[in-house]
């Protein structure tokens, strides 16, 4: 997710299959009354119809490993909240990245105050993020594997907090610091994304 000092910033990607597929369920063949037949929703979807009593709807739990109606809809909302925080950051940390002529700002060929104001940008980004998934109700499937992505964003910010102080105070030791805490950081952050359940997570990648 973040970049050091050298041209080594990386935004790890990886095919994922599309969003809705991830979270439809499967539902039974509607009425031969002249309404139209269903074989898949979006959980939202099948929520709302639900409700309104529309249609035979049978969901199927067992797609997602939840033990019920409520742990899927706590996991949808929490994918949500995941997907909206990390699409902003992830728009912040294009600052980080190489592009045509352009080194990344924390790179070899970037500036020091560039790179300050960039990172103070992430911070907030990744700050947003831990207080917005603190604030959702997390799902049992989710707790181990949030607990340990938010702690592993805030080692992130430690990590970016060291190199601004570097700039700061022309400090050698944090700017050798901050590298050594932000490589950690990262392996952290990506092993806490694969704690979360294969079936239903969330999107995007760090």
């Amino acid at each position: 997710m973040l970049a050091h000092s050298t041209a080594e910033t990386r935004n790890p990607k990886g095919t994922r299959r599309d969003y809705a597929e991830r979270t439809a369920v499967k539902v039974a063949p509607g009425r031969q009354d002249g309404s139209v037949p269903t074989s898949k929703l979006l959980v939202a979807a099948v929520f709302g119809i639900l409700v309104a009593g529309c249609v035979n709807v049978r969901v199927e739990t067992r797609t997602f490993g939840v033990a019920s109606i409520d742990e899927l809809q706590a996991e949808v909302a929490y994918n949500n909240i995941y997907s909206l925080q990390m699409s902003r950051l992830s728009e912040q940390l294009k600052l980080f990245a190489a592009s045509g002529s352009n080194p990344g700002v924390c790179n070899v060929g970037g500036s020091l105050q560039g790179c300050h104001d960039a990172d103070a940008k992430v911070i907030a980004a990744m700050q947003d993020v831990i207080a917005a998934l603190g604030a959702v109700v997390v799902p049992p499937r989710f707790v181990a594997a949030d607990e340990h992505f938010r702690a592993a964003l805030a080692e992130n910010i430690h990590g970016l907090a060291l190199r601004s102080q570097a700039i700061e105070n022309n400090d050698n030791n944090a700017w050798a610091q901050h590298k050594v805490v932000l490589e950690a950081a990262q392996a952290s952050l990506l092993q806490a994304y694969q704690e979360f359940p294969a079936d239903n997570r969330p999107l995007p990648a760090p």
